[in-house]
């Protein structure tokens, strides 16, 4: 309720500008770089323009590959990239829907066994998992080239739910102790 009431008593609390000047100066950056996320803003806008039209991307790291050679005029984004900055659309720009969709199911099944992990294990487990995803937003981790970010997640992906391994452990000792 109290959060609630700030806001509609100042207004300006929830205005991006009125956040922008600070966090920048933090970093010892440009209101513009904070926004822009540092010019990837405009790349990914550039980007999707470019490749709406391909479905199935452009081939293996094309996004890596292509981008400045035939994607992304720098003229228009204002600076030269040679990479997309970002998991999400190096996947896209490389295979397309045929890369994107089995990335997100990766990553929902992830998410859902993460519910059967022990719970020791847990917030390790999600932690990691919750950084890679997020660092995947700027930095190719997942899904671009390999690199250790997608071998931790291909390792994550792998990991053993405790309470699965328990359950089977009991099924096979009742199975083991059954007379027929």
């Amino acid at each position: 309720g109290a959060t609630v009431m700030i806001f509609i008593i100042s207004p300006k609390l929830i205005s991006v500008d009125y956040w922008v000047d600070p966090v920048a100066s933090v970093f010892n950056k440009q209101p513009h770089h904070i926004l822009t996320l540092t010019g990837r803003v405009p790349l990914w806008q550039a980007l999707w323009s470019e490749t709406k039209n391909h479905p199935w991307g452009f081939g293996f790291a094309a996004g890596e590959r292509l981008l400045t050679v035939s994607i992304i005029n720098p003229h228009d984004i204002g600076w030269s990239p040679t990479q997309a900055h970002s998991g999400y659309w190096s996947v896209w720009t490389g295979t397309g829907w045929l890369g994107l969709i089995p990335l997100i199911i990766l990553i929902i099944t992830m998410l859902l066994q993460s519910q059967q992990l022990d719970y020791h294990i847990r917030p390790f487990f999600l932690c990691i998992l919750f950084l890679l995803l997020i660092n995947n937003w700027t930095i190719n981790c997942i899904g671009g080239s390999m690199n250790p970010g997608w071998i931790v997640i291909m390792v994550l992906s792998c990991f053993p739910p405790r309470r699965l391994l328990i359950e089977s452990n009991y099924s096979s000792h009742l199975l083991s102790t059954t007379r027929w």
